[in-house]
């Protein structure tokens, strides 16, 4: 099992706030960004994905859904 970097961990922490503090957009939407965020890192974590890929998934989680 592979570390995640601190940098990757602070940015989707930020994403997730982000999301959370964003009165505007419906409630489906949060928890879908949300799981995404989470299953980039697991997957990230299990070495499924690197983490060039894993960044450049935080950047947007709803990327495809909307």
């Amino acid at each position: 099992m592979n570390t995640i970097p601190r940098y990757m961990k602070e940015y989707a922490n930020a994403q997730r706030k982000s999301y959370v503090d964003n009165e505007l957009m419906q409630k489906k939407y949060k928890d879908m960004a949300l799981e995404t965020i989470e299953r980039i890192l697991k997957n990230t974590e299990h070495g499924l994905i690197t983490i060039n890929e894993g960044m450049k998934a935080l950047c947007n989680p709803l990327d495809g859904i909307l």
